[in-house]
């Protein structure tokens, strides 16, 4: 929520197709973020 607040721009280094887990979710803050709008994160918040 703090990078949709700051309107920060993240880019993936490996085009969009990192899967996020638990184990990795630090590695791509792109993919991260992009998996938290798709689940419903609400951007308002």
């Amino acid at each position: 929520r703090r990078s949709m607040k700051r309107k920060a721009s993240f880019t993936c280094p490996f085009n969009g197709s990192c899967t996020i887990t638990k184990d990795n979710r630090r590695h791509c803050q792109a993919c991260r973020l992009k998996r938290c709008i798709d689940i419903g994160m609400m951007k308002e918040c």
